[in-house]
Protein backbone atom coordinates (compact mmCIF):
# COMPACT_ATOMS: atom_id res chain seq x y z
CA UNK A 1 0.00 0.00 0.00
CA UNK A 2 1.38 3.47 -1.34
CA UNK A 3 1.97 6.39 1.89
CA UNK A 4 -0.42 8.24 0.38
CA UNK A 5 -3.39 5.69 0.13
CA UNK A 6 -2.27 4.84 3.82
CA UNK A 7 -2.92 8.40 4.50
CA UNK A 8 -6.14 8.91 2.74
CA UNK A 9 -7.45 5.40 4.39
CA UNK A 10 -6.30 6.99 7.94
CA UNK A 11 -7.84 10.03 7.06
CA UNK A 12 -11.13 8.90 6.18
CA UNK A 13 -11.08 6.76 9.13
CA UNK A 14 -10.60 9.27 11.63
CA UNK A 15 -13.33 11.68 10.03
CA UNK A 16 -16.06 8.59 9.85
CA UNK A 17 -14.75 7.63 13.63
CA UNK A 18 -15.35 11.11 14.86
CA UNK A 19 -18.90 11.12 13.04
CA UNK A 20 -19.37 7.93 14.58
CA UNK A 21 -18.25 7.98 17.85
CA UNK A 22 -17.94 11.90 18.33
CA UNK A 23 -21.59 12.58 18.10
CA UNK A 24 -21.89 9.92 21.11
CA UNK A 25 -18.99 10.87 23.91
CA UNK A 26 -18.33 14.47 22.71
CA UNK A 27 -19.65 17.55 25.17
CA UNK A 28 -19.99 21.35 23.66
CA UNK A 29 -17.67 23.38 25.20
CA UNK A 30 -18.51 24.46 29.03
CA UNK A 31 -18.24 27.93 27.66
CA UNK A 32 -18.68 29.58 24.42
CA UNK A 33 -15.74 29.01 21.75
CA UNK A 34 -14.80 32.28 20.88
CA UNK A 35 -13.65 32.99 17.69
CA UNK A 36 -9.92 32.13 17.10
CA UNK A 37 -6.81 33.43 15.15
CA UNK A 38 -5.13 30.08 14.19
CA UNK A 39 -1.53 30.11 13.14
CA UNK A 40 0.16 27.14 11.90
CA UNK A 41 3.75 26.06 11.02
CA UNK A 42 4.94 22.54 9.48
CA UNK A 43 5.97 20.41 6.59
CA UNK A 44 4.46 21.00 3.18
CA UNK A 45 4.16 17.74 0.90
CA UNK A 46 5.48 15.73 4.14
CA UNK A 47 4.66 12.13 2.78
CA UNK A 48 6.52 12.05 -0.68
CA UNK A 49 9.58 14.94 -0.43
CA UNK A 50 9.44 15.81 -3.78
CA UNK A 51 8.65 19.42 -3.15
CA UNK A 52 8.92 19.58 0.46
CA UNK A 53 8.76 23.17 1.67
CA UNK A 54 8.22 24.78 5.15
CA UNK A 55 4.04 25.87 5.21
CA UNK A 56 2.80 29.10 7.21
CA UNK A 57 -0.57 28.88 7.18
CA UNK A 58 -3.48 31.91 9.03
CA UNK A 59 -6.86 31.24 9.79
CA UNK A 60 -9.92 33.12 11.15
CA UNK A 61 -12.08 30.75 13.05
CA UNK A 62 -15.36 31.63 13.92
CA UNK A 63 -16.65 31.19 17.50
CA UNK A 64 -20.09 30.91 15.93
CA UNK A 65 -22.10 28.46 13.73
CA UNK A 66 -24.71 26.00 13.54
CA UNK A 67 -24.75 23.53 15.64
CA UNK A 68 -21.03 22.22 15.99
CA UNK A 69 -20.26 23.59 12.57
CA UNK A 70 -18.62 26.96 12.04
CA UNK A 71 -16.69 28.89 8.96
CA UNK A 72 -13.53 29.08 8.66
CA UNK A 73 -11.50 31.69 6.02
CA UNK A 74 -7.78 31.39 5.43
CA UNK A 75 -4.52 31.16 3.54
CA UNK A 76 -1.43 29.36 3.60
CA UNK A 77 1.83 29.70 1.81
CA UNK A 78 5.43 28.03 1.34
CA UNK A 79 8.92 28.75 1.23
CA UNK A 80 8.58 27.89 -2.45
CA UNK A 81 6.35 30.38 -3.39
CA UNK A 82 2.94 28.18 -3.10
CA UNK A 83 -0.11 29.39 -2.01
CA UNK A 84 -3.64 28.62 -1.36
CA UNK A 85 -6.69 30.50 -0.02
CA UNK A 86 -9.63 28.84 1.04
CA UNK A 87 -12.97 29.30 2.75
CA UNK A 88 -15.01 26.37 4.50
CA UNK A 89 -16.00 24.69 7.39
CA UNK A 90 -14.97 22.87 10.44
CA UNK A 91 -16.63 20.55 13.24
CA UNK A 92 -15.30 20.67 16.97
CA UNK A 93 -15.76 17.46 19.05
CA UNK A 94 -14.68 18.33 22.39
CA UNK A 95 -14.01 15.80 25.14
CA UNK A 96 -12.91 17.68 28.62
CA UNK A 97 -9.69 20.06 27.35
CA UNK A 98 -9.31 17.78 24.38
CA UNK A 99 -10.48 18.12 21.08
CA UNK A 100 -10.80 16.45 17.36
CA UNK A 101 -11.61 19.17 14.54
CA UNK A 102 -12.22 17.65 11.28
CA UNK A 103 -12.25 20.38 8.47
CA UNK A 104 -12.86 21.44 4.63
CA UNK A 105 -12.17 23.83 1.96
CA UNK A 106 -12.32 24.67 -1.47
CA UNK A 107 -9.87 27.29 -2.42
CA UNK A 108 -7.88 28.96 -5.19
CA UNK A 109 -4.19 27.34 -5.41
CA UNK A 110 -0.94 29.35 -6.59
CA UNK A 111 1.89 27.45 -7.60
CA UNK A 112 4.62 29.56 -7.70
CA UNK A 113 7.89 27.22 -7.52
CA UNK A 114 6.05 24.54 -5.49
CA UNK A 115 4.69 21.44 -6.27
CA UNK A 116 2.28 21.05 -9.35
CA UNK A 117 -0.98 19.76 -8.19
CA UNK A 118 -3.10 19.74 -11.34
CA UNK A 119 -5.29 23.42 -11.19
CA UNK A 120 -6.25 26.37 -9.63
CA UNK A 121 -9.22 25.15 -8.04
CA UNK A 122 -8.12 23.26 -4.89
CA UNK A 123 -9.89 21.32 -1.79
CA UNK A 124 -8.28 20.89 1.76
CA UNK A 125 -9.48 18.21 4.37
CA UNK A 126 -7.84 18.17 7.35
CA UNK A 127 -8.12 16.53 10.98
CA UNK A 128 -6.48 18.44 13.92
CA UNK A 129 -5.64 16.70 17.45
CA UNK A 130 -5.17 18.83 20.41
CA UNK A 131 -5.75 20.69 23.51
CA UNK A 132 -8.17 23.71 24.59
CA UNK A 133 -6.22 26.21 27.19
CA UNK A 134 -7.41 27.38 30.01
CA UNK A 135 -7.81 31.27 28.49
CA UNK A 136 -9.78 29.46 25.68
CA UNK A 137 -6.37 28.99 23.17
CA UNK A 138 -6.00 25.98 21.67
CA UNK A 139 -2.48 23.81 20.67
CA UNK A 140 -2.96 21.24 18.44
CA UNK A 141 -1.03 19.51 15.80
CA UNK A 142 -2.67 18.23 11.95
CA UNK A 143 -2.72 16.51 8.81
CA UNK A 144 -4.12 17.65 5.60
CA UNK A 145 -4.70 16.95 2.46
CA UNK A 146 -4.96 19.31 -0.73
CA UNK A 147 -6.05 18.05 -4.18
CA UNK A 148 -8.82 18.88 -6.75
CA UNK A 149 -10.67 15.64 -6.14
CA UNK A 150 -10.67 14.57 -10.03
CA UNK A 151 -11.42 17.84 -11.88
CA UNK A 152 -7.85 18.52 -13.56
CA UNK A 153 -6.32 15.99 -15.52
CA UNK A 154 -3.40 16.18 -13.07
CA UNK A 155 -4.16 15.06 -9.39
CA UNK A 156 -1.30 14.16 -6.92
CA UNK A 157 -2.08 16.05 -4.06
CA UNK A 158 -0.13 16.94 -1.20
CA UNK A 159 -0.26 16.14 2.09
CA UNK A 160 0.84 18.48 4.96
CA UNK A 161 1.94 18.23 8.70
CA UNK A 162 1.28 21.41 11.01
CA UNK A 163 1.25 22.55 14.41
CA UNK A 164 -1.18 25.36 15.39
CA UNK A 165 -1.46 27.76 18.15
CA UNK A 166 -4.58 29.02 18.02
CA UNK A 167 -5.13 32.82 19.84
CA UNK A 168 -9.03 34.31 20.85
CA UNK A 169 -9.81 37.27 19.15
CA UNK A 170 -10.75 39.05 22.50
CA UNK A 171 -7.52 38.47 23.80
CA UNK A 172 -5.78 39.93 20.54
CA UNK A 173 -8.17 42.73 20.53
CA UNK A 174 -8.56 43.64 24.29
Amino acid sequence: MTLRVTFAALVSAALILTGLTGTARAQAPRDPSPDLLALSVGWYDALHDTASAVQFRGEWRSGKGFWKVRPLIGVMGTTDGAYHGYAGILVDFQVGNFFITPSFAPGIYVRGNGKNIGGPVEFRSQIELGYRLPNHGRIAVSVDHISNAGIYQRNPGVESAMLTYGIPLDLIMN
